[in-house]
């Protein structure tokens, strides 16, 4: 029997962002640690919360569409936080 201590399931990946740029729909790519409420926050390069939007993620590999046509052009980041204590995931993404 061996012990292993870690972070293992408690982290929240953001596997990728596509297309980037994006022009009206950002697909997000997230794997979860298991089936939790998750809040995507899309944020301008100073911090500034731009919308939010809830969803309902399974263990494992999900794909959510973000829509972003209202956004103007520019650099933003998109955070992933999910209510069950998971760690937090953050990418980068351009809007055309």
């Amino acid at each position: 029997i061996a012990l292993v201590k870690g972070n293992f399931g408690k982290e929240l990946t953001l596997t990728a962002v596509y297309p980037n740029p994006a022009t009206t729909t950002l697909n997000v790519l997230m794997n979860a640690p298991a089936f939790s409420k998750t809040q995507i926050v899309v944020t301008d390069l100073a911090g500034k919360v731009l919308n939010t939007y809830n969803y309902q993620l399974n263990a494992g590999d999900n794909t959510l569409s973000v829509n972003v046509a209202a956004l103007p052009s520019g650099t933003y980041l998109i955070k992933a936080i999910c209510d069950n204590g998971c760690e937090s995931a953050v990418k980068k993404f351009f809007k055309q």
